[in-house]
């Protein structure tokens, strides 16, 4: 009886902390090489999938790159997978822990009977993820810090003198022309050319060679025998991975150490994760 009452306990725990959390204030979710249960770095592809999903339900993921510049470090948050697994099924349930330590979300646990461990893990964390789609996740950023200065009363006003109040100076913009505007504006014009301006680098894959060329969002990616735009690459807001799409598929993408572009996917029929890696032709 006192082991029930324990059990029954600790499910409404986990149940109040799948859905009772609010997590629009974390933007960013740190999702780890190497969960402590794998043998190598994103064995099974399991943690490029866990990026993939936590990006498909609203979270921007930081894996394999490094935090965006000026990121508040309480924005993210650390994602955990643990395997929760039997002699006959495998079982995954996702944690999320703030910067404080504090486990502020345990999804639901994900199973499978698949006798493949790939598909099963595979099979057990889409499922565990079905709580994280539930909560629709949208970050709302938080206001910034308004100071309001205290009311001071006529006694106050009256104490102090005139010459211990300091001088504010006050800018006044100038007014611009039309003639300064339209130079202006050409001027930026120019600087953003400039940018854009971008070496077109070319890629393999199997027999194909790719182009990339640069494009105002980020990169443009045509066959180089049809010149005609295959896929397009999105920069991320702030990150250094990439939304990519093309007519039958859409993942993320990022260059590896080697200068390599590796896209991640999920392939619909067998909803399996796949990668491509498309070398840097020299």
């Amino acid at each position: 009886m006192k082991n029930g009452i324990l059990g029954l306990i600790l499910i409404l725990g986990i149940s109040f902390s799948s859905f009772g959390q609010n997590l629009g204030e974390y933007r960013y979710v740190s999702v780890p090489d190497k969960f402590e249960f794998q043998k190598s770095e994103n064995q099974y592809k399991l943690n490029a999938l866990t990026a993939f999903l936590f990006e498909k339900y609203g979270f921007e993921p930081i894996y394999r790159m490094r935090v965006p510049a000026g990121t508040d470090p309480c924005s993210i948050v650390e994602a955990d997978v643990i395997d929760d697994s039997g002699f006959f099924t495998t079982k995954v349930y996702v944690t999320l822990t703030n910067c404080r330590n504090e486990l502020v979300f345990t999804s639901q646990t994900g199973a499978s009977k698949e006798k493949d461990n790939q598909k099963a893990y595979h099979e057990a964390l889409r499922e565990a993820f079905k709580s994280i789609e539930a909560l629709e996740h949208k970050y709302e950023e938080l206001p910034a810090e308004v100071i309001i200065d205290p009311v001071v009363s006529a006694n106050e006003r009256s104490n102090v003198s005139p010459d211990s109040i300091e001088d504010i100076e006050v800018i006044v913009d100038p007014v611009v022309s039309a003639e300064e505007r339209d130079a202006l504006k050409n001027e930026i014009n120019r600087e953003n050319a400039e940018k854009a301006s971008f070496e077109d680098t070319y890629y393999v894959n199997g027999s194909e060679v790719y182009k990339l060329s640069k494009s105002p969002s980020g990169f443009d990616f045509l066959k180089e025998a049809s010149q005609e735009k295959w896929a397009e690459l999105v920069r991320s807001n702030g990150g250094e991975y990439y939304h990519f799409s093309s007519e039958k598929m859409k993942g993320i993408a990022f260059f590896d150490g080697n200068g390599s572009l590796v896209v991640e996917y999920i392939e619909p029929v067998a909803g399996q994760l796949v990668t491509l890696i498309f070398r840097k032709r020299n």
